[in-house]
């Protein structure tokens, strides 16, 4: 179980989290929504420690601390600009993700041409970050998010700027990281695309979450165009594996 509790963080003066309070099984993805500048991304960020406020964390009973390497390495972060290196190739970023996470050099390698492929990034492999389009840039920080196998997967905004191929492609990955019981927290304003995925919502209200069942009805959104293309990614057996 992954527990938020009482979870409390200001920018400036202004209280974002105000008593956040939440919690979700593994292999029960949670949908976060809510309206701009309700704070979603600040609660994506203080989970992953990259922003520090107060409350507690606690995942399968046991207190966990955001800042601490420990926490980094059983967690993948997507943040919604995807993170990626402007000065370094689609390559580059992938091998060097592997490397980071402990992965030897042909195993990194391996993974990041699979990634490339299912990603249909191949063509842009020498490109440099800095050289790419919105829409590539996303797919590469999701691409580098899903490098390693992570116990807890965060997206903040996942499918924006993403092509009806490459965001069927990431429901798909996503539906397995649920049969194999991780952790998902993924915001979005588009829910319905979601609909197959989805275990439990919460929604942020003025700091605080109100948490709904996974039946509670979704706004329509793109999601009912999305072919699943689970023949692609079924031999991923890395994805969402053992650490």
């Amino acid at each position: 179980m992954l527990e938020l509790n009482n979870l409390t963080l200001k920018r400036g003066r202004n209280p974002v989290l105000s008593g956040f309070s939440a919690s979700a099984a593994a292999g029960e993805p949670v949908v976060l929504l809510g309206e701009n500048g309700c704070g979603k991304t600040s609660l994506l960020s203080a989970i992953a420690g990259v922003l520090e406020g107060g409350g507690s964390i606690l995942l399968d009973g046991l207190a966990a601390e955001p800042q601490s390497d420990e926490w980094s390495s059983c967690l993948s972060y997507v943040p919604d600009d995807g993170g990626s290196l402007p000065l370094l190739t689609v390559s580059e970023q992938l091998h060097l993700q592997g490397y980071l996470s402990g992965l030897n050099e042909a195993s990194a390698a391996a993974r990041a041409e699979e990634l490339m492929e299912l990603f249909e990034l191949e063509s842009f492999s020498a490109y440099r970050g800095e050289e790419l389009s919105a829409g590539l840039r996303k797919k590469l920080g999701i691409a580098l998010g899903l490098v390693r196998s992570a116990d807890i997967y965060l997206f903040d905004e996942p499918f924006s700027n993403l092509d009806l191929s490459a965001a069927s492609v990431l429901v798909d990955i996503m539906k397995i990281l649920r049969q194999r019981h991780r952790y998902m927290i993924v915001s979005t304003h588009t829910p319905s695309i979601l609909k197959d995925v989805c275990g439990k919502i919460w929604i942020m209200r003025d700091g605080k979450a109100v948490e709904k069942p996974a039946g509670a009805r979704l706004p329509a959104a793109f999601g009912s165009r999305l072919k699943p293309l689970g023949g692609s990614v079924s031999r991923l057996g890395w994805i969402g594996g053992d650490r």
